[in-house]
């Protein structure tokens, strides 16, 4: 049961698999909608700095495995130096203390006691390009906080 006359936020509560690929480009478009109010903003699942754990391999079958895994390796570091440019208007994940990241992604108010219902969705529909690594925990909603 919700506190009526309250505002609360929607977080995705989220990890990235050792191995992930398209989170980062573009963003997400993240949706929460309660009674006739539905508030859509841009998100990204990766913020500002490449993580040393996204890996991508085109491989190539004529290498042997041992120079695949130095092309691997090179690749690797060259993403962590690489920076993500978000836009100003895009809304990016903060590093909690138990170590999954949360995301903010949109608020609601609830108004005078109706059980009504809150829809919360998180897509990417421009690119077309595959997306694989997220594993989600959980869908958290917590009063906002004033100020």
């Amino acid at each position: 049961m919700l506190s009526q006359d309250t505002t609360y936020a929607a977080y995705m509560v989220f990890k990235m698999a050792d191995y992930y690929y398209g989170l980062n480009f573009p963003a997400q478009e993240a949706s929460v909608s309660s009674g006739a109010t539905n508030l859509t903003r841009e998100v990204c699942l990766q913020a500002g700095e490449a993580d040393e754990k996204t890996h991508y391999d085109e491989g190539d079958d004529d290498e042997s495995d041992e120079e695949e895994e130095e092309d691997v390796d090179e690749y690797y570091r060259s993403l962590t130096n690489r920076r993500i440019v978000h836009e100003e208007n895009v809304t990016l994940p903060q590093r909690r203390a138990d170590g999954w990241m949360e995301l903010e992604l949109g608020e609601f108010l609830s108004e005078g006691g109706d059980d009504g219902e809150v829809s919360i969705s998180l897509m990417e529909t421009k690119s077309g390009k595959w997306k694989s690594g997220l594993i989600v925990q959980g869908i958290e909603i917590r009063c906002k906080k004033s100020g």
